[in-house]
């Protein structure tokens, strides 16, 4: 490395230069990896302004539609289960609020928070007006590879509630080059954080948060501890589709949305 040695974005400890990646087909962008906590993480992000100077959903998220409508069906599960399912909920880094207005077609009081993405699909049901709400449980897809300060995110989400559940794909390791593994993103340049199970274990160290993970995509940060073998019931339910067995249990909010938001207009 050239200059002051980089600290890891994470838990500031020293980084080891893994390799050089081509992001936005331009620009070579130097990957490294943190021993202490495990973040794999890019040099200082200062292609990010680029890189979502388009949009805020990449142009390859070809995906994003098929996997709202499993996530949907895994968190379901996981509130049914794990939480109270009369409280309220909050998407965090909800994107263009597809995933809220599934959840609220299932029956669940979810919100969206979003600064970098136009919420289309569940307008009126913005976040931003409870702040003095504290959330039964806030949800944060494919958004943890995306943070510049991790830790300073958890933070943000943790003033407005006490559980987080998450996806992301956890980091091999060793850590496989550009071009060998899809998930760097390389092509659109957003994702710049890339976790192993240690890392997230960290993140909750930090915060005297228990974590219940599936080891590979989705992860569960709350300050009551909740078993993994529950958890992962709940991924596979969800993932199965088990979840429709229990939606006669909530009335879904379509058609009082419409009659709410109709008597407004």
């Amino acid at each position: 490395m050239t200059g002051a040695p980089l600290t890891c974005r994470l838990c500031r400890g020293p980084l080891r230069e893994l390799f050089t990646g081509r992001v936005l087909d331009r620009r070579d962008v130097r990957y490294l990896d943190c021993d202490r906590c495990g973040l794999l993480q890019t040099e200082p992000p200062t292609w990010l302004a680029e890189a979502y100077a388009s949009s805020a959903i990449n142009l390859t998220d070809t995906g994003i539609m098929q996997r709202n409508l499993v996530l949907a069906r895994i968190t379901a599960a996981v509130i049914h289960l794990c939480f109270d399912r009369r409280g309220k909920f909050l998407d965090y880094a909800g994107g263009y609020g597809i995933f809220v207005r599934l959840m609220r077609d299932r029956g669940f009081d979810f919100y969206w928070d979003d600064p970098h993405a136009p919420n289309l699909l569940a307008r009126s049901f913005e976040g931003a007006g409870l702040d003095d709400v504290r959330f039964e449980l806030i949800t944060s897809f494919e958004s943890f590879e995306h943070f510049v300060e991790p830790l300073a995110e958890l933070d943000r989400m943790l003033a407005h509630g006490d559980s987080i559940l998450l996806s992301t794909l956890i980091a091999p390791e060793p850590a496989p080059a550009p071009g060998t593994w899809w998930y760097y993103g390389c092509e659109h340049g957003q994702h710049i954080s890339f976790y192993r199970v240690r890392t997230l274990r960290y993140l909750a160290e930090q915060r005297g948060l228990h974590l219940a993970s599936n080891g590979r995509n989705l992860h569960l940060l709350s300050r009551r501890p909740i078993a993994g073998w529950r958890f992962n019931a709940c991924a596979v339910a969800g993932y199965v589709g088990l979840t429709e067995l229990l939606r006669p249990l909530v009335r879904s909010r379509t058609l009082p949305d419409a009659e709410r938001l109709g008597a407004k207009s």
